[in-house]
């Protein structure tokens, strides 16, 4: 019965780590615990979560507000939904990161109930899908201000932009930050 409760809580622990991995965040020096030049922290902070693919999102799309022949008014409304969304999405985070927190001092303590790490983890992986959530329901309502053909033509750039990124991926300042850091 020892052993079973050993094993079962050494593989609970294994599978909250895991997965709360993904809660942490970046870390400096995770090449080999080398910490990041200040530049590089700069760069880290404004760059984070806010790739092409997945920070912008359809607020992007101001990105090629001329190339997909966006109005004045269309451009003012996206604006605006980028504002009300950044406002909300750092709630959410807010409320992620305390989930996060929760679950990550209920784990070191040795005292703590199953039940309510348990619970804590599903609130904070229910904060984590909220913020997904929003992040979708902005990029709908982008979307739905966009023409048919600004749609096409947007997917056609994001497509070509994607290549490029990977057909320059490890050549130093082309895509790739692997080149700049270690000075290759």
């Amino acid at each position: 019965m020892k052993k079973t409760t050993v094993v079962l809580s050494m593989m609970l622990a294994l599978l909250a780590s895991s997965a709360w991995a993904q809660f942490d965040g970046p870390r400096q020096g995770r090449r080999g615990d080398r910490p990041m030049q200040p530049m590089q922290q700069e760069h880290h902070r404004m760059h984070q979560g806010q790739g092409f693919h997945q920070g912008h999102g359809m607020a992007g799309v101001l990105l090629f507000a001329d190339e997909i022949e966006l109005t004045d008014t269309q451009q003012d409304k996206i604006k605006a939904i980028r504002s009300e969304h950044s406002l909300e999405i750092v709630d959410l985070k807010a409320e992620a990161k305390k989930s996060h927190i929760i679950v990550r001092t209920l784990m070191r303590n040795s005292d703590a109930s199953e039940g309510k790490v348990m619970k804590a983890i599903e609130d904070a992986s229910r904060a984590k899908a909220e913020i997904a959530k929003a992040r979708y329901a902005h990029q709908k309502q982008c979307r739905e201000i966009l023409t048919q053909e600004q749609q096409d033509k947007l997917e056609e750039l994001r497509l070509e932009r994607r290549k490029m990124h990977f057909e320059n991926k490890g050549k130093p300042g082309m895509g790739s930050s692997r080149g700049r850091r270690f000075g290759k």
